[in-house]
């Protein structure tokens, strides 16, 4: 009797481990995939067979052998075979490690193109201050990103988390999930490529310093997609941050920039980058016409007075953090510069930063007044929605509950009123944060229909889309 030929099926070898034990055809586009999304299993979605050389370019990328310097076949610098321990204010990382990058599927080709013209197209605009910005957000950034990866998977990070927050609400997690990979495997490829500080130049210089700056933006900017998108702690490995912690990491990020700024500064404004640097020196040595106006120079002198108020060798601190924090007000009130507020803990100082860390009041105190200049950063920099307010909210119910002399005095409790009324708080309307018009995948989240409600985490609502602004939660 002849044996029954074994009839060919299409059965898929390297599905995921859910897949194999459910005996279903896996659709291997994840992790997660479409079978694990649907059956709410994503966090144990997981791809046993697949090995790491065929998971994604960024491991190929990151993993790649270095050459030696003779070789002129390879044409991205490979990073330094010892390069010094990086400092933390450097690299910034994701609470949650992500050991699974995106496939290198035609899918995820797609996904890159999507995201790089996201990039030169929308995205970049809430990364520029002056027009000068332009040509590097837009030309030089994805051009330099081709040798040097950790910058160009920096640019698909933050274009994919903000898709998250503009895109249609069933692919929110999607883009979601690739910014946070995109973030891991920049981080990762970031350290692999950080010199000693007194050696680093040219282009390498400027890539790892203007990474710094995206880093800033993402580690802001995760959370807040986390929150908006629902997916919060658990996967994502967000849960209620710390406001004043991630201040306190934004702070130590300018640090970085600084370090790495200084390590050859005359390199860094001979770069493409100079222009810029060149008109912003130009433009803050400029006296400002017509003032500050007169309800922010009420506060900055309530201020001056609560600091000249506080005895000991602390008042030289404060004084430098007023100085600093009145430039940014001043800029913030030109407009030219835009976002420079955001430079403020370096204005202030290294021990105004380890100040407020440890508690000191009155340096919380001023930090509050600095959370309305980020609350204002919002309206053209997506990543900072509501960070500000959140900071505002949080330090003056701190404040009001203080014991120290300063707190008897009438200007404190002015001070904490003014933040709070130009953050929207007690009562008070909040500001129009970006429009709809800056972010070109919106439309899409526009067919929403009257009855379909937005999650609450979102902080606005399908009418506050339909008037063309959001709303900071």
């Amino acid at each position: 009797m002849p044996v029954k030929k074994r009839i060919s099926h299409a059965k898929s070898r390297s599905g995921c481990s859910n897949c194999k034990k459910r005996h279903v055809k896996c659709d291997e586009q994840g992790p997660p995939c479409a079978n694990c999304i649907a059956r709410e299993s994503s966090t144990t979605c997981h791809f046993p067979s697949r090995r790491p050389a065929t998971f994604s370019r960024t491991t190929a990328i990151i993993q790649r052998p270095s050459h030696s310097s003779s070789s002129s076949s390879n044409p991205s610098p490979t990073p330094p075979s010892h390069p010094s321990a990086p400092s933390s204010a450097l690299v910034p990382t994701l609470p949650l490690h992500l050991d699974t990058p995106l496939p290198l599927t035609p899918t995820t080709r797609l996904l890159e193109l999507e995201l790089l013209h996201r990039w030169t197209t929308t995205t970049y605009r809430s990364f520029t201050s002056l027009p000068e910005d332009i040509p590097n957000m837009t030309l030089t950034f994805p051009r330099l990103g081709l040798r040097y990866p950790f910058l160009l998977h920096g640019l698909f990070a933050l274009a994919a988390l903000e898709s998250s927050l503009t895109c249609a609400p069933a692919d929110s997690a999607r883009y979601l999930r690739a910014g946070m990979a995109y973030y891991d495997a920049a981080s990762r490829s970031f350290r692999g490529y950080l010199p000693s500080l007194d050696g680093a130049g040219g282009d390498l210089q400027y890539s790892l310093y203007m990474f710094s700056a995206l880093a800033m933006a993402l580690y802001v900017g995760v959370p807040l997609c986390s929150r908006a998108v629902g997916v919060v702690g658990g996967e994502a490995g967000y849960g209620d941050e710390d406001v004043l912690e991630m201040v306190a990491q934004i702070f130590n990020l300018q640090v970085g920039m600084v370090e790495l700024a200084a390590c050859n500064a005359r390199g860094l404004w001979s770069s493409e980058y100079g222009p810029a640097l060149v008109r912003a020196e130009e433009i803050v040595k400029t006296p400002l016409p017509g003032g500050l106006g007169e309800d922010t120079e009420e506060a900055l002198a309530r201020m001056k007075r609560v600091v000249e108020a506080a005895s000991g060798e602390e008042e030289g601190m404060y004084m430098q953090a007023w100085g600093g924090l009145k430039f940014c007000f001043t800029e913030e009130k030109r407009d030219l510069v835009r976002s420079l507020c955001i430079a403020w803990p370096t204005l202030a100082g290294k021990p105004f930063m380890q100040a407020f860390r440890n508690g000191d009041e009155v340096a919380l105190w001023m930090l509050m007044h600095w959370g309305v200049l980020v609350h204002r950063m919002g309206r053209r920099a997506w990543w900072a929605m509501g960070l500000g307010k959140r900071l505002v909210t949080e330090l003056s119910e701190k404040m009001m509950l203080s014991t120290i002399p300063e707190a008897d005095m009438s200007e404190w409790w002015e001070g904490i009123a003014w933040a709070r009324r130009h953050v929207g708080l007690d009562g008070m309307p909040s500001e129009p944060i970006i429009s709809l018009a800056e972010l070109t995948l919106a439309p899409s989240m526009l067919n929403l229909t009257s009855e379909e409600e937005l999650p609450p985490e979102w902080g606005y609502t399908r009418d506050s889309l339909l008037n063309g602004s959001l709303l900071a939660p």
